[in-house]
């Protein structure tokens, strides 16, 4: 090869050098390509853009967290409000919160309100859950555990049984709220007649202590080995502890 040929080549070969580096630090500002996920992550954010609402709601929570791409409150907000536009429930409660809280929008609580009420008005009570969830968890920035209370008694009320102990939970010991025994038992037994280990076993302790009920042993003893059935491993040693 001659001299002038390999000079050219060398040139080539260095601008196309440059040009690969590029392109993929530009990628590398949206997408960790070290990442063993980044396929996958390329086909959510392809489905994004295509306007699939799962998708959106997907990459939406990623930029909120910074998962996978970089941090932008901004289009986390954008993406949630066009998925939750698409009537997607999960993105319905986060971008209610967002508006609440001023977080990637500027804040307006007439139009978070809008939004929960969406939730609300679609009548599910797991989404209503959720929105209790949510506002109980970091998410809500500050946590508003009022708030919480209400979204998970309207899904109490709908006999889902996670906000039926959450609820009896919150009026038995929680910070902020009246104790009441007697609605906190009602609550539990709620949860408990569908199986919640959990609730069983708080049930089985009002019933042993006589909180918010007359004390019985042997209701007690029936709702620990119903907790214990259903996977509570602490159940078999109050049931010890009651058993003559």
């Amino acid at each position: 090869m001659n001299k002038p040929l390999l000079i050219l080549v060398v040139i080539i070969m260095i601008v196309l050098s440059y040009g690969c580096s590029e392109s993929a630090n530009d990628a590398a500002d949206s997408i960790n390509l070290e990442s063993p996920q980044s396929e996958e992550l390329k086909a959510i954010i392809d489905a994004a853009n295509r306007g699939d609402p799962i998708a959106q709601n997907v990459l939406a929570h990623k930029y909120y967290r910074g998962d996978q791409v970089k941090k932008d409150l901004i289009k986390s907000a954008e993406l949630f409000e066009a998925s939750a536009n698409r009537g997607v429930s999960d993105s319905q409660i986060s971008i209610g919160i967002l508006y609440f809280n001023g977080v990637g929008v500027k804040k307006d609580a007439k139009l978070g309100s809008q939004w929960h009420n969406k939730v609300l008005a679609s009548g599910s009570p797991e989404d209503l859950y959720n929105l209790g969830l949510t506002y109980e968890s970091s998410e809500a920035e500050p946590y508003d555990y009022q708030k919480a209370f209400y979204w998970f008694m309207e899904s109490a009320e709908r006999d889902w049984p996670e906000a039926q102990f959450k609820v009896g939970k919150m009026l038995y010991k929680r910070a902020g709220f009246k104790k009441d025994l007697i609605k906190s038992f009602y609550w539990f037994d709620g949860a408990a007649r569908q199986g919640h280990s959990d609730a069983q076993f708080k049930l089985a302790e009002m019933y042993s202590k006589g909180e918010g009920v007359p004390q019985d042993l042997n209701e007690a003893l029936y709702w620990f080995d119903q907790s214990k059935r259903n996977g509570n491993t602490e159940a078999k040693y109050e049931i010890r502890r009651l058993m003559p």
